[in-house]
């Protein structure tokens, strides 16, 4: 599932399933992205990947999970 897509700093897109309850937010500068849900309920429960592409980044971590439980 696709969240949101951050395509150039005044490019970021939510995809339709998550528009209104997602913010995005980028830092190319600091290397760093934020992602916020709101809303969330039980069928948001998922482990959610960040994953970066960037090719001239050879040393970087290219990606990262965060493990969201709504109860």
């Amino acid at each position: 599932i696709n969240v949101a897509g951050y395509f150039g700093p005044s490019k970021i897109t939510i995809y339709k399933k998550y528009k209104g309850r997602a913010i995005m937010a980028a830092d190319t500068v600091k290397g760093t992205a934020s992602l916020q849900l709101q809303g969330v309920t039980s069928a948001d429960t998922r482990v959610y990947e960040c994953t970066v592409q960037d090719p001239e980044d050879e040393e970087g971590s290219l990606s990262d999970t965060a493990n969201l439980v709504v109860l």
